[in-house]
């Protein structure tokens, strides 16, 4: 609300505008009709965001012995803004823990807080509160902020993204598939621009845990 005003109030002073994608493009047109908008999606850099090069340790950023030697990792990389959909994803993971036939999973939280408004986002111990109340305490775990991300999806096998508001962009989205990692992702607004369902991810509704467990079954059980 406060940016849509700062944005009408500017806007006889721009002689353009540029949108990260189409979705922001959409929402500018709507603020500022008479400012011809251009969309030129955000750019990932393809030598750091590679299937090839070093490989965080998350067992030992999370401070745990790792799983089982053939376990699947999961991760749900994000800063710990609510609309994010950290609960979306934790419920998804319960959804899992009760499906027969999967092999051994383990999923982490990676990120942590970045605003100083506290009702924007999650607290760690919120997160691990609902954990515990979800019966998940044996699944997850937690990494704090990694300044090298790239390095946290070469970990992983399977990278979920699970906005449960519209995606400007998804950021996420785009490294974890310059990477080379299967990917589960909102189809929501920028995010749903960025792949085609079936092809380089599969799209999850936003906001949706059953939907999003289903991604994520299927995802596992594909060995490609």
């Amino acid at each position: 609300p406060l940016v849509s005003r700062a944005m009408r109030a500017m806007a006889h002073r721009a002689g353009a505008a540029i949108a990260i994608s189409n979705g922001v493009a959409d929402d500018a047109r709507r603020v500022m009709p008479r400012v011809r908008v251009a969309v030129v999606h955000d750019a990932i850099d393809t030598e750091t965001f590679s299937p090839s090069g070093r490989v965080a340790d998350l067992d030992g950023l999370a401070g745990c012995a790792p799983p089982v030697p053939a376990a699947l990792r999961v991760g749900f990389v994000a800063t710990y803004a609510r609309w994010k959909g950290h609960d979306v994803f934790l419920r998804a993971v319960q959804k899992l823990k009760s499906t027969a036939g999967l092999p051994a999973l383990r999923f982490y939280i990676v990120g942590g807080p970045i605003y100083d408004t506290a009702a924007s986002q999650y607290r760690e111990d919120e997160l691990r509160e609902l954990v515990e109340r979800l019966g998940i305490q044996d699944r997850v775990r937690f990494v704090g902020f990694q300044n090298r991300v790239d390095e946290v999806y070469r970990a992983l096998d399977i990278v979920v993204h699970a906005s449960s508001r519209r995606e400007p962009f998804g950021r996420t989205i785009a490294e974890a598939m310059a990477t080379g990692k299967a990917v589960a992702a909102s189809s929501e607004s920028g995010a749903a621009e960025l792949f085609a369902d079936g092809v380089d991810a599969i799209a999850v509704t936003a906001g949706d845990p059953d939907a999003l467990a289903e991604a994520m079954r299927a995802l596992v059980l594909d060995p490609q």
